[in-house]
C-alpha cells in the first residue's frame, strides 16, 4: 500500500473542521483541538518509514498494541524532527491501549493516550496516509472513559481500541 504524506508545512494555515468554510475537508483539523495551522513541518518519507507505518498500522488495527508500539518505535529511531513525533504519538497512543486493555492499568493508559493526543494534535487530519482525525476523535472518547475509570474503578470501560484508517492526500 502506498502511503503517502499530507502537505504540511510549517505555519501553513489549516482550516479549522467546523466552520472553516470551504477547502479540501482533508486539510482540516477538528475544532476541538483549537488548532488552525500545522505547526510542525513533515518530510517526505522514506519507503522504509512507509513501511513500518503500514506494519504498525495493521498491527494496531488487529489489536497487537505492544507489536505496533515496537514498529512504529524502529521507525522514530531513524527519522527527525516532525516525522519523528508523528510517530512518537503514534506510539504512545498503542502504548496507552496496551496498559488499557492488556495490563489493566488506569494511570498509564489515561496518561500515555493523552501525551500521545497532545503530540498528534499538532497534525492534520490527514498525515502519513493516515486519517487522524479520526483517530483522535477516538481516543478522544476511550481517554474520557478511562479517567472515569479511575475515578470509579471497576473493570476496563472499552473491550477493544480504535481503527487507524488509510487516506490518501491527492
Amino acid at each position: 500500500m502506498d502511503l503517502e504524506v499530507g502537505h504540511a508545512k510549517l505555519g501553513q494555515p489549516w482550516r479549522v473542521g467546523a466552520g472553516g468554510g470551504g477547502g479540501d475537508s482533508n486539510t482540516r483539523i477538528p475544532a476541538a483541538f483549537g488548532i488552525d495551522w500545522c505547526p510542525v513541518e513533515i518530510s517526505p518519507l522514506s519507503a522504509r518509514t512507509k513501511g513500518h507505518l503500514e506494519e504498525g498500522r495493521r498491527l494496531f488495527n488487529d489489536q497487537r498494541f505492544f507489536e505496533a508500539h515496537e514498529v512504529w518505535e524502529e521507525a522514530w529511531r531513524a527519522e527527525k524532527e516532525g516525522t519523528r513525533a508523528l510517530l512518537h504519538g503514534l506510539i504512545q497512543v498503542a502504548a496507552g491501549y496496551f496498559k488499557a486493555l492488556s495490563e489493566e492499568n488506569a494511570v498509564g493508559a489515561a496518561k500515555l493516550l493523552e501525551m500521545g493526543l497532545e503530540k498528534l494534535a499538532a497534525f492534520p487530519e490527514v498525515c502519513g496516509g493516515l486519517s487522524l482525525g479520526t483517530l483522535r476523535t477516538q481516543v478522544t472518547i476511550d481517554l474520557g472513559e478511562v479517567r472515569r475509570w479511575l475515578e470509579t474503578g471497576g473493570a476496563v470501560p472499552f473491550q477493544k481500541g480504535p481503527v487507524l484508517e488509510v487516506c490518501r492526500v491527492e
